[in-house]
């Protein structure tokens, strides 16, 4: 075919021009990606689907529980797996194609070895994810901590929820909720109670409550739970304030979670021993 003809479409430079990049499909000395080189101002093409299986893996599954994500990364794991779980949500990220360690490169090694040795990187594309969800009952604990409500409200909620509560037993609070009844008497003096909510200044509200059909249940000041953090996870006792007042002429009722943190706390830890037990790869405490 002659110039003549090739200009009709396009410059015969470019068309000659091109078929000499396009000669010989080049393979980098490393085993990496295969390629062509093509002449200036023209794309590089990416050949690597054109081979029998990928280069490396490129995959992010994410597990909803703990168990998988320890299970994949036994299969998956090499020398330069890394895993990071943040201390505050308890999520786990393994990156199976982290950066590998320096310095190991042989004496005998080049300088341009070393150098490399001493720097390696990899993609760190092929990543397993699994983030802790927090289970119902904690939701509910949490989500109606510090709250004032009315008696029923309240007494409603403990029925709910009795199963969590194991000092006193669920049922006793139940009793202790919805029979509690309580009288306001003034008097003028200071101080402060701290077992219903009450505070004093030149006077104060001198509650006095009972709770039973016959006002023979004592009434505490704090209860206990133990509820799971995350699904799947352990349970942890959790101890709540119980507290009482009388707001225009109405009962109302709340609790007070103590450091419920700490529980997240220990839940994570033993997510963080779980996962360096599971994999055998001592884990990272942060995010990548």
């Amino acid at each position: 075919m002659s110039d003549e003809l090739l200009s009709k479409d396009c410059d015969a430079s470019v068309v000659r021009d091109l078929a000499a990049g396009l000669s010989e499909i080049n393979n980098a000395a490393d085993g990496s990606k295969p390629f062509v080189i093509v002449p200036d101002k023209y794309r590089i093409h990416d050949l690597e689907d054109t081979l029998a299986q990928p280069l490396a893996i490129r995959a992010t599954p994410s597990f909803s529980t703990l168990d998988g994500l320890i299970g994949y990364v036994e299969t998956y794991k090499g020398n330069n797996t890394a895993i990071f779980i943040d201390m505050n949500t308890g999520s786990v990220v393994a990156i199976l194609d982290y950066h590998g360690k320096p310095g190991d490169a042989p004496a005998s090694a080049t300088a341009k070895e070393t150098r490399k040795a001493a720097s390696p990187a990899s993609w760190c594309r092929h990543r397993a994810h699994h983030t802790p969800k927090h289970t119902v009952e904690w939701q509910r604990w949490t989500g109606k901590n510090d709250q004032w409500l009315d008696q029923r409200s309240f007494a409603e909620f403990i029925e709910n929820n009795v199963a969590d509560i194991t000092k006193p037993s669920g049922a006793q609070m139940l009793e202790i909720a919805s029979t509690l009844e309580a009288k306001t008497a003034v008097e003028f003096k200071s101080g402060v109670r701290l077992d219903n909510g009450s505070s004093r200044l030149t006077f104060a509200s001198d509650t006095v409550a009972k709770a039973g059909d016959k006002g023979t249940l004592d009434i505490p000041q704090q209860f206990e739970l133990a509820i799971e953090p995350f699904i799947g996870g352990e349970a942890y006792p959790l101890v709540a304030r119980f507290r009482y007042k009388i707001e225009e002429g109405k009962l109302k009722l709340r609790y007070q979670l103590i450091n419920p943190h700490k529980v997240i706390e220990a839940a994570v830890a033993k997510i963080i021993e779980k996962v360096g037990t599971g994999t055998a790869v001592k884990p990272f405490i942060g995010q990548p």
